[in-house]
């Protein structure tokens, strides 16, 4: 597997889809023959701040999938969380919104933490049957990734932040 940057495995040309889809597979075809077990295609896509998928995404996941050595796509870059859907059986993590950032409008605050559960098919491989979604929110100063489920728990929470949090 080639590895252009530091930061990435791999980069394609968004302007070419089909290329950069085929390369795609190629990679995720090298993963499996070096023995992975499972295959998670990770993709920076999507328009800045809508909530869900445009065209481009839709094209790309639909030129991926199905494909047997892709077990599931998580997408980053619209800083909005966006759906988790099935595209022609596999999971489809569309955007997971934000983790660190430094924005303080309210739904650009929000992340997603999506947990793959995976279970192991016969012959070895795994197949990720569902993804649990834990909302995310990033406290305003501090910059901690907090989960929101326990975050409202919290007796301390300030009540501006708690009716952030709930609207």
């Amino acid at each position: 597997l080639r590895a252009p940057t530091d930061w990435a495995l791999n980069e394609y040309a968004a302007t070419a889809p089909k290329a950069g889809a085929k390369a795609i597979i190629a990679d995720a075809r090298d993963a499996r023959d070096a023995g992975a077990d499972a295959v998670i295609v990770n993709l920076h896509w999507g328009t800045e701040y809508q909530h869900e998928p445009d065209g481009f995404q839709r094209q790309t996941a639909a030129a991926l999938l199905p494909w047997p050595d892709i077990d599931v796509l998580v997408g980053h870059h619209a800083h909005v969380v966006q759906p988790i859907e099935r595209v022609e059986g596999t999971l489809v993590v569309w955007g997971l919104g934000n983790h660190l950032a430094n924005q303080a409008q309210v739904s650009k605050s929000d992340g997603l933490t999506a947990v793959l559960v995976a279970a192991k098919q016969p012959g070895g491989r795994y197949r990720v049957d569902q993804a649990l979604a834990i909302p995310t929110w990033i406290e305003h100063g501090s910059f901690r990734v907090l989960p929101i489920p326990t975050t409202l728990q919290d007796p301390k929470l300030p009540t501006a932040d708690h009716n952030e949090l709930i609207d």
